[in-house]
């Protein structure tokens, strides 16, 4: 199963776009507005892809934990 958003216009005038990440990816990435995201580019096979995730930090990599303990709990209660 794919998860689909649409790209828009990000700033007139300019070669930017943006969009929403939809929120089952957040989820799954443990992702909160103020979070940074790091992308990469491949190629595989004369296909393009781009790779995204949460940017790691020391601080990041410990609120992931915690987000993923949480989710844990909730799901045993």
């Amino acid at each position: 199963m794919g998860l689909e958003s649409t790209i828009g216009v990000a700033k007139t005038g300019t070669n930017s776009v943006r969009t929403t990440v939809p929120e089952g990816i957040t989820e799954f990435l443990g992702v909160k507005a103020g979070d940074k995201l790091e992308w990469k580019m491949e190629v595989h096979k004369n296909e393009r892809a781009a790779i995204v995730t949460k940017k790691s930090d020391s601080v990041g990599s410990v609120e992931l934990a915690r987000y993923s303990m949480k989710r844990k709990r909730k799901l045993v209660d």
